[in-house]
């Protein structure tokens, strides 16, 4: 159980730090451009404290960590990339900053659904502090989205 709830929180982290940092590169200001490289950096610190577990608890994996990391980037840059570079204007980055915040909604409700099934209890404060992260990265999100799509 442990060891599933991290792996598929790694997939999920990682596919954001892949999206905001495709946001970020598309960004029309300096504001968006700099908030959405903070999300991805903030993802990307849950996605080493993830890593960091599993290597932990479950040593001998590494080479199937090192798979599942690289084939959910390569697959999430290609998707990503595509997607931004279809929305067009500020209206386009609106709407995809607003699918993002959705995808945070999605995240938090991983998360609690893993914190109420875990009983380790290393593992379900670090998914607290990710759980909170995602309800800020959420909310940010989705004022931007509104700025963006007035």
């Amino acid at each position: 159980m442990v060891q599933d709830a991290l792996h598929k929180m790694l997939i999920l982290e990682k596919s954001q730090v892949t999206l905001y940092s495709s946001l970020a590169a598309k960004a029309p200001n300096e504001e968006l451009v700099h908030g959405l490289q903070r999300l991805a950096k903030i993802e990307n610190d849950h996605v080493l404290a993830i890593e960091q577990k599993l290597l932990e608890y479950f040593p001998h994996q590494n080479g199937t960590l090192r798979q599942v990391k690289d084939s959910v980037a390569g697959l999430g840059l290609k998707g990503f990339s595509t997607l931004i570079n279809t929305a067009g204007g500020l209206a386009g980055l609106g709407i995809l900053m607003k699918a993002a915040a959705a995808a945070e909604e999605r995240a938090m409700a991983d998360y609690r659904k893993a914190i109420a099934h875990l009983q380790d209890q290393a593992i379900i404060d670090i998914f607290w502090e990710h759980l909170i992260d995602e309800e800020l990265h959420y909310l940010w999100l989705k004022e931007k989205a509104a700025q963006l799509m007035n």
